[in-house]
């Protein structure tokens, strides 16, 4: 797979197809792969991990049993929702 660290997928292909195709890049790239929730986005930054909540409802951050979350004390993050969750810290 891939050559250059350039991988191109000439097929439209269902999620399952898809997701094993990103399981092998994630692998090759050294990348852990984190299954969220629909609706659920999560973006890491140099001051911690944002969440947003796309979806119409609630979502328990401590509940998805998040590595970065885990010492959350049962955030719920409301529908459209953003949380920061900064590294090494509680702190929202």
């Amino acid at each position: 797979m891939g050559e250059n660290n350039i991988y191109y997928v000439s097929a439209w292909a269902d999620p399952a197809l898809m997701s094993a195709i990103l399981d092998e890049v994630f692998k090759a790239a050294k990348i852990d792969k984190v299954e969220l929730p629909n609706g659920l986005r999560r973006s890491k930054t140099s001051i911690g991990t944002f969440y947003y909540n796309y979806s119409k409802n609630k979502m328990n951050l401590k509940a998805l049993r998040l590595a970065d979350a885990a010492e959350l004390d049962g955030l719920e993050l409301p529908p459209a929702g953003v949380a920061l969750v900064r590294e090494g810290t509680e702190e929202l």
